[in-house]
């Protein structure tokens, strides 16, 4: 997990550097779920929280010109 984490870093400089207009969603532990429109933006990664990944793609959309920051962590709604 390390060297993946560390990856990532490095990715994220790059973009840093460049003059992309980015944003990184993280979802937490994905499920095969459908679209529920309720996605929350979170602090951290709990342990038990879920999103589907047809919510990822529909928020992702959805915030396509404009992300609440460069790298929000997505989680489903109350109970994800």
């Amino acid at each position: 997990i390390g060297e993946g984490y560390r990856d990532l870093e490095r990715m994220e400089a790059v973009l840093q550097q460049s003059a992309v207009d980015w944003c990184l969603p993280r979802p937490v532990t994905l499920t095969n779920g459908p679209v529920t429109g309720r996605v929350r933006c979170i602090d951290g990664f709990p342990l038990t929280a879920t999103i589907s990944r047809a919510d990822v793609a529909a928020w992702m959309l959805e915030h396509r010109d404009e992300a609440p920051s460069r790298t929000p962590i997505l989680a489903g709604g109350a109970d994800g």
